[in-house]
């Protein structure tokens, strides 16, 4: 397993003592630890969200295999490991890596695998590294995953996503509302159009497709 990603399991118990942006207090242990702590990476979802909350922030949820999933470590050592995108990531989200080893070792490091678990069958996760951005209700607005091009590439494309995911959020919420609350006939019809039109703009990879289909369905 690689030291950065076993030091990212390791980052919630060493936040305790530690504290985000602080230095440690040997010199090869700052140097091992500084990436995981200043990133703020917690291996505890539910914990991960209680900080979100505090500091009016969003969720990076990486769903990884810390020492099998070859993307995964590719992802870690071209963007989640540089000083350039913690410190731009971090601005509007704390990290969460919820893993999914095969070894021993690294399955001891895990707080909480059923609660893992829970979750990966709750958002439909399918394969590794699957990354959402999310709010701390839950509901992801983006997915994506492994992306090439290194820190600048990742955040570029993570701001894009997070733009388009958040519009889409909003449009899935107000065709939903209008649709169900419009009553039989004329009404009912505009607002199924509607919420067709908005389906058919958002990107077959949106998290709010699915929550449409059934009133798509409806009119057919």
């Amino acid at each position: 397993m690689k030291k950065s990603l076993l030091v990212a399991a390791l980052a919630p118990v060493l936040a305790l003592a530690v504290p985000a942006f602080a230095s440690t207090t040997t010199a090869n242990a700052s140097t091992l630890l500084a990436p995981a702590v200043e990133g703020r990476w917690f291996a505890d979802y539910d914990e991960a969200v209680k900080v979100a909350k505090e500091e009016g922030k969003d969720l990076l949820v990486d769903f990884t295999g810390s020492d099998w999933c070859g993307w995964c470590i590719k992802l870690h050592d071209e963007v989640f490991d540089h000083d350039e995108w913690i410190t731009e990531a971090s601005k509007s989200y704390v990290f969460v890596a919820l893993d999914f080893p095969n070894g021993a070792e690294a399955k001891a490091l895990v707080p909480n695998p059923e609660r893992n678990e829970e979750l990966k069958k709750e958002l439909g996760v399918r394969g590794f590294p699957t990354i959402f951005l999310m709010g701390t209700d839950g509901v992801p607005y983006a997915q994506t995953g492994y992306q090439k091009g290194g820190p600048a590439a990742y955040l570029k494309h993570m701001s894009e996503i997070a733009a388009s995911g958040k519009k889409a959020m909003v449009a899935s919420v107000r065709v939903a509302d209008a649709f169900t609350s419009a009553e039989d006939g004329d009404a009912k019809w505009a607002a199924w159009d509607d919420l067709v039109t908005a389906f058919n703009e958002m990107d077959s990879g949106s998290p709010f497709v699915s929550s449409l289909v059934e009133h798509v369905r409806w009119g057919f």
